[in-house]
């Protein structure tokens, strides 16, 4: 019958006491405590009934107390399997892991070819984690697309606007607009195992949204259900406008800047023709965006927050329904709704 030996060290039962009571984990208690009542001559079978768990769990734990000491009591006590890679041929998955991010299948090949080791993909898995990397969806990105230079300028401007705006010089507001519809946008949610959550698609109509927003989640919205053009956009440029200068709306004199992407729409000769006159009558400042620069829009935050977070999708169950919860939600921005611009 295997036990410990008696324990006659006073420091060392302390210890094996204290780990047993406040120990950092579940583990590290039970596994103490287990240790404790071997060295008292209780039978590793009774021991395994106490914990509910495997007499060979009980041999184990006692036998990482015989050969490590208190470090046994650890999951990681530096014994047990030696890794198979060393630390430069983990970091050597990394970079293969970074250069064919869904395909597992190559890296392990691959670091086999190299190293001549050879490991399951669920122990490749478990480095690439060990890493600080995450499995997760890939986004799709134009920044290739892009004029890096004329990015940073942009950025750079852009800061210039937002510490102008902080000492309230100007007012700031970033414009997009974006389509809703009762097909849902949300692929993923958290599900119970072996149940398949349904949520309710059917065509609709489409509720555009235009808005303008700053950064303290102000926001300015317009719902348009059908399609928007030119036309439509200067309209609500034009009332956006009048709303900032008007006292009945709370405006002011000071200048606003209204940042803008490079959709057609947007860029249409009557759109342009109309700049000027912002200018000169609305005191409006419009500028465009670098274009393949979404990340400078930061209202785009907020299309992605109401698609995928706020918006009930699986309450609706008609248009009419589906119309009252994009207004409840865009209602709410600014005070039950916020994005964090810091």
């Amino acid at each position: 019958m295997k036990t410990v030996l008696p324990i006659t060290d006073g420091a060392i039962r302390e210890t094996l006491q204290i780990a047993r009571s406040h120990g950092p984990t579940p583990y590290v208690r039970e596994r103490a405590h287990a240790v404790l009542l071997s060295s008292r001559g209780f039978p590793m079978a009774q021991i395994a009934d106490i914990f509910e768990v495997q007499y060979q769990t009980v041999s184990r734990w006692l036998d990482d107390w015989e050969d490590y000491g208190i470090r046994g009591l650890y999951k990681t006590h530096d014994g047990g399997k030696k890794p198979i890679y060393n630390s430069e041929e983990e970091l050597r998955i990394k970079e293969l892991v970074a250069k064919e991010p869904r395909r597992i299948s190559y890296v392990q090949s691959k670091i086999e070819e190299e190293t001549g080791k050879s490991a399951s993909k669920t122990t490749i898995g478990r480095i690439i984690k060990k890493l600080g990397m995450v499995y997760k969806r890939l986004r799709k990105s134009c920044k290739h697309k892009r004029d890096e230079e004329q990015f940073q300028r942009s950025k750079a401007a852009l800061k210039d606007a937002q510490e102008a705006e902080d000492k309230g010089l100007i007012n700031l507001f970033y414009f997009d607009e974006s389509g809703f519809s009762q097909e849902p946008c949300v692929p993923y949610g958290w599900q119970e195992k072996g149940k398949q959550l349904r949520i309710p698609s059917v065509k609709s109509k489409r509720i555009n949204v235009l808005g303008f927003m700053n950064r303290s989640c102000e926001l300015f919205y317009y719902p348009v259900i059908g399609s928007v053009d030119s036309k439509t956009v200067i309209d609500i440029f034009d009332y956006f406008a009048y709303q900032m200068t008007a006292p009945e709306y709370g405006g002011d004199d000071r200048y606003t800047v209204v940042i803008i992407d490079n959709a057609s729409i947007h860029t249409s000769k009557a759109f342009r023709a109309r700049i000027d006159d912002w200018i000169l009558e609305k005191k409006m400042i419009v500028l465009f965006l670098p274009t393949y620069s979404p990340e400078l829009n930061l209202i785009e935050i907020l299309w992605d927050k109401a698609k995928y977070e706020w918006i009930d999708i699986l309450s609706i169950v008609n248009f009419r329904g589906f119309e009252k919860e994009v207004k409840r939600v865009f209602d709410g921005v600014g005070q039950e709704y916020m994005i964090s611009y810091a």
